[in-house]
């Protein structure tokens, strides 16, 4: 048969070629990387692809037609996408989910394992984000389609840096706001709100309120498992002036004692932390 080589960023190819071949056919790394193309990858696949079948292959096959399109997307440079993916992909989500919920949306981290790298008082993030009519949404517990259509309804969305941003960017409205309260020190953030401005021509708000870098003990390097500590109360006025939050000064500050009393609360494997010193 003909197959398409498998990357949701090649997928922009199934345009030209979808009445041409048989189905999507993925080459796995190994045994895990089989189970996540047929339960985790699968349902979002299928979104852009149409539902046609995914056929993993470990061993060596021959096929009448093998298509292997330029990636449309992907990390540093390609995160702004090409022009043709994002046109296929932004449709394939258009035509296929309907808008679902509210408008304001907070997208938690909150629900994610200690272990991954986060800001101290979250927490008090999605109480003020509550009072102030959001949805507190926690994607790991969605599908991807239901996913995509709280974003398609979205007017304001406000969430820390993290993978949720780069979907979002196929479902957000052209009018959508959305606000990135950057959690590491490093270039990705404003990378990936320039993927967001470009996939959906959406209103993008970097909020870098860091005051200070933790880091797992022992360690000399921020990486997936450091800690953000905030200023809060900054982030609520920039919250305020972008028209997120009713009034401004809604937060405060977590001290030093209450960043203690989370880390000792956290679960047994996730590493210890400490203030993270530049040399």
């Amino acid at each position: 048969g003909h197959f398409l080589a498998e990357s949701t960023t090649r997928l922009w190819a199934l345009e030209e070629y979808k009445e041409q071949i048989d189905g999507i056919l993925y080459i796995p790394i190994g045994p895990k990387s089989i189970w996540r193309a047929r339960k985790s990858y699968k349902p979002i696949i299928d979104i852009f692809s149409g539902g046609l079948p995914i056929i993993p292959e470990t061993q060596a096959k021959a096929v009448g037609r093998l298509i292997v399109p330029e990636p449309g997307f992907g990390h540093q440079n390609r995160m702004q996408g090409s022009d043709k993916y994002i046109q296929v992909m932004r449709r394939s989500v258009a035509e296929t989910i309907q808008p679902t919920g509210g408008d304001r949306l907070y997208v938690s981290r909150t629900g994610l394992y200690d272990r991954r790298g986060n800001a101290f008082g979250e927490h008090l993030i999605e109480a003020c984000m509550a009072a102030n009519g959001y949805e507190i949404f926690h994607p790991q517990r969605h599908t991807a389609a239901e996913q995509l259509a709280r974003y398609r309804a979205a007017s304001f969305v406000a969430m820390l840096d993290g993978s949720a941003a780069h979907f979002a960017a196929y479902a957000l409205q052209p009018h959508a706001k959305l606000t990135i309260i950057p959690r590491r020190t490093a270039n990705v953030t404003q990378e990936m709100a320039g993927q967001l401005r470009r996939f959906a021509q959406a209103e993008v708000i970097v909020a870098d309120v860091i005051k200070q870098m933790w880091v797992r003990e022992g360690g000399n390097r921020i990486d997936y498992s450091s800690y953000a500590e905030l200023d809060l109360v900054r982030l609520s006025d920039i919250l305020f002036q972008h028209g997120f939050l009713s009034e401004p000064d809604q937060m405060e500050d977590m001290s030093e004692d209450a960043i203690y009393d989370y880390l000792r609360s956290r679960e047994e494997d996730a590493p210890n932390l400490v203030p993270f010193l530049r040399n």
